[in-house]
């Protein structure tokens, strides 16, 4: 099982969430709302899909370039977002959510965030917004590769904010 090779999902987001709570002195209280645990591959926006075999065969061979291992897809966000299952625009539109953490393996095609919904801006990636999301829920996609150094990630989150901050404040200025 590919849980054998990896950190515990599952747990990281503690991790997360701990360290998060250290790094701003308590400033920062994320509140996990709900883990929802999902058995399967992501999709990717090629339309291939691996399965356990296809995946550990490329760990195997250090990914080389073929249909099956390429190493540049992108995983398929519309199809994540849009998952009944997951429900991520509902959840977001009746205030249930409004952050999703997706715990993936390496070389699953994510960006480290993104934003879904309407009228979106760069983000460490493109926006998506072939679905029904009210308004801009962030996606954030940690490696469970690794164990949590602290926060890579939530530093886009901070560039992002900061520099829509000097972009109102010089438009403010004139």
């Amino acid at each position: 099982m590919l849980s054998s090779y990896f950190v515990d999902p599952r747990q990281q987001v503690y991790d997360v969430v701990g360290s998060l709570q250290s790094h701003t002195d308590q400033r920062v209280q994320y509140v996990l709302q709900d883990q929802v645990v999902v058995d399967a591959f992501p999709p990717r926006s090629d339309g291939f899909l691996h399965d356990e075999a296809s995946y550990m065969g490329c760990m195997a061979s250090n990914w080389p370039n073929t249909t099956t291992c390429a190493g540049f897809v992108w995983a398929d966000y519309d199809s994540i977002i849009n998952d009944p299952t997951l429900d991520i625009c509902g959840r977001l539109n009746r205030d249930e959510i409004d952050e999703v953490w997706l715990d993936m393996m390496p070389r699953t095609g994510f960006y480290e965030s993104v934003l879904a919904g309407p009228a979106g801006f760069a983000y460490n990636g493109p926006t998506f917004t072939a679905n029904t999301c009210g308004s801009l829920i962030p996606i954030m996609a940690m490696n469970y590769e690794w164990t949590w150094d602290g926060g890579h990630i939530f530093g886009h989150i901070l560039m992002t904010v900061r520099g829509c901050m000097w972009v109102m404040a010089a438009a403010r200025r004139g």
